[in-house]
C-alpha cells in the first residue's frame, strides 16, 4: 500500500458536518438523476486536510457494497441532499470496493500538528 494510503482515514457520514447538517442522509445520484446509493462516509488525508474519496454504500438484493468514489468533479444539491457524480450504476460497480477496516477511523490524534 503506498505511503499516502497508509495515512488516509475514514470518517462516518454522520460525523461530517456541513452548512446544512451531516452527510448521513445524502443520496448519491447519476447525471441522469438515478439513485446509486448513499454517502456512508469519506476518506480523508488528515495531513493535507483534504477529502480523497466519498464512500458510497450501494445495496442489492443480498449484499451491501461500499465503493470508493474519487473526490472528482461532482455537484452537491443541498436542497435535495444529493451528491451527483459522473457515474452510472455500471460505472459505480467498476470502482474499487472498500475493504472492511481498510482505513482506520479519523481520530483527534490524526488532527494534531506534526
Amino acid at each position: 500500500m503506498p505511503s499516502e494510503s497508509r495515512r488516509l482515514r475514514h470518517l462516518a457520514a454522520a460525523k461530517v458536518e456541513t452548512p446544512i447538517g451531516t452527510l448521513d442522509d445524502v443520496v448519491v445520484v447519476s447525471p441522469t438523476d438515478s439513485q446509486l446509493g448513499k454517502v456512508e462516509g469519506i476518506i480523508v488525508d488528515p495531513e493535507e486536510k483534504h477529502v480523497r474519496y466519498y464512500v458510497v454504500e450501494s445495496r442489492d438484493w443480498f449484499t451491501t457494497h461500499r465503493y470508493l468514489v474519487p473526490d472528482a468533479p461532482r455537484r452537491i444539491d443541498w436542497r435535495r441532499k444529493a451528491l451527483q457524480v459522473e457515474l452510472d450504476a455500471d460505472g459505480l460497480s467498476h470502482l474499487r470496493e472498500l475493504r472492511k477496516d481498510e482505513f482506520p477511523p479519523l481520530s483527534d490524534e490524526d488532527l494534531k500538528p506534526t
